[in-house]
């Protein structure tokens, strides 16, 4: 009687605790629930997040495309500038070659007008040391403008570094961006496997806990009805203690049935034990369950603060590409004014030698005819005296000889001076 009564106590604190368990798995399932919504909430908040870098990464694409375009026309314009300039040198050269001829006419017929030799000879000295030094100022323009051409190939060759480098951080962003991707799919792959496991193992564990609450019922109803088989029994031995021995036997075989009775309800508490280590084994599981979701936390906690760093590292990359431009830009415009200049430059000296040029094109023009002057009257004094010194010897020759050898080599002599 004691015995029946403790093992029904045993089987109701069983079936609390039973209880008990399966309150605390609901619990656990619901908040294991919520902890996958809320992982996938994160995951898609992720994924817009990598759709916007995304974009802004293509944003930034397009952006340096179109300052390529816009450096790229810049230097169209600066080549074309640079052959309407030699063009413009050269139709100066021509008109210069053409205002030469008209003064050269015009001064073939000054010729005659201009009789002060010595000032001009001094302010032709002095037109060839303005010539020599406007031909110096013409080589200082022609080296300055090889320096310039130097400094617009230099330009070229940092454009073209600028542009290596651009295309090499584009190409690193790119690469950035394709591993982070990478390694946030095979994260969430690993994520969505360890939520399929939880949730493969709640499944489980709610089946195992009806299985358990089952038992426990079918516990339960066989304990009530042994108690109450128990009370009968007793009853009837009360009844019957002064029974003949067919009674006897029928009570023997009731203590034999009792019996059986206690050996089953030892079986049924060596189950309810096997219930109860199973029930410890799943708690066991959903604590590891519990583990795998705070390393999963852990894991997904730790991969957006790598996205962070990641997207720190962009941001970092995008100000470099500003400060770049900003650059490009800056040697654009500077380009651009240090080219202006020099065009003003070289056309005020192309003016200045082209005035230096013509003043020393018409001051030789002057000597040169004054020189021929100068030779075609030494030439005539040559031969003015050449006469008078054949004459003259004539003379001399003629006061030697007789009268009439005098007479024919006057004659002779007046020929000759004649024939002169």
């Amino acid at each position: 009687m004691t015995t029946s009564l403790a093992s029904s106590d045993g089987d109701a604190s069983s079936s609390g605790s039973a209880h008990t368990l399966l309150t605390g798995l609901q619990a656990l399932t619901r908040r294991l629930q919520d902890e996958r919504d809320a992982l996938q909430h994160a995951l898609d908040d992720a994924t817009r997040a990598l759709q916007s870098e995304r974009a802004a990464k293509a944003a930034l694409e397009h952006a340096l495309q179109v300052r390529e375009l816009e450096l790229l026309h810049v230097t169209q314009q600066q080549a074309a500038a640079a052959a309407q300039l030699r063009e413009r040198v050269a139709q100066l050269e021509r008109e210069l070659e053409d205002e030469r001829a008209q003064v050269r006419a015009a001064v073939a017929a000054r010729v005659a007008a201009t009789q002060k030799s010595s000032a001009l000879s001094t302010e032709l000295k002095q037109a060839e040391l303005k010539w020599r030094k406007e031909m110096e100022k013409k080589e200082l323009a022609l080296a300055e403008i090889d320096i310039l051409r130097d400094d617009a190939l230099a330009l070229t060759l940092d454009r073209e570094q600028l542009v290596q480098r651009t295309e090499a951080d584009a190409k690193r962003v790119r690469e950035l961006w394709q591993q982070i991707a990478r390694e946030h799919a095979s994260k969430r792959d690993a994520l969505r496997q360890e939520l399929d496991a939880t949730k493969q193992t709640s499944a489980a564990l709610e089946r195992v806990a009806a299985q358990h609450e089952s038992k426990a019922r079918e516990l339960e109803a066989s304990t009530a009805r042994l108690a109450q088989q128990n009370a009968a029994l007793q009853e009837r031995l009360a009844s019957a203690s002064e029974g003949d021995s067919a009674r006897a036997e029928r009570v023997e075989a009731e203590r034999e049935r009792d019996r059986q009775r206690s050996e089953q309800a030892y079986a049924l508490s060596l189950q309810l034990q096997e219930l109860k280590s199973e029930a410890a084994l799943a708690t066991q599981r959903e604590a590891a369950a519990t583990r795998e979701h705070k390393l999963a936390a852990a894991v997904l906690s730790k991969c957006q603060r790598e996205l962070d760093a990641k997207t720190e590292e962009l941001l970092a990359l995008k100000s470099e590409f500003g400060d770049l431009v900003d650059k490009i830009e800056q040697l654009r415009a500077e380009r651009a004014l240090v080219s202006r200049e020099t065009a003003a430059a070289v056309e005020m000296r192309v003016k200045r030698l082209a005035r230096g040029k013509r003043c020393a094109e018409e001051l030789a023009a002057l000597r040169t005819r004054e020189v021929a002057g100068y030779k075609q009257v030494l030439q005539t004094v040559s031969r003015k005296l050449d006469d008078v010194t054949d004459a003259q010897a004539a003379i001399e020759t003629s006061a030697w000889l007789l009268p009439g050898e005098r007479n024919g080599s006057a004659a002779q002599s007046s020929l000759c001076i004649y024939r002169h």
